[in-house]
């Protein structure tokens, strides 16, 4: 997964999904320290290479989870 080109921040978003069941824009931005707009690009990143799906349309409802499909490390699921 982590083949996608995907930051190092980004890669933070993952893990802190796998581990929670998911991730809120307002959670990110805590966990990694950067502005809304910036984690609304990170995130929107991830879910255009498949890595995370997105529940919800806009606001505070949205959050992200693992896609299925999306592998789980380097040999896949």
């Amino acid at each position: 997964m982590f083949a996608l080109g995907v930051s190092e921040r980004q890669k933070r978003a993952v893990e802190f999904a796998r581990k929670h069941g998911s991730i809120t824009n307002s959670k990110y931005q805590e966990v990694v320290g950067i502005a809304r707009r910036t984690a609304h690009r990170d995130l929107t990143d991830l879910v255009d290479k498949g890595v995370f799906e997105k529940i919800g349309t806009t606001g505070k409802g949205t959050r992200y989870v693992i896609a299925k499909g999306a592998t789980k490390g380097p040999r896949g699921p």
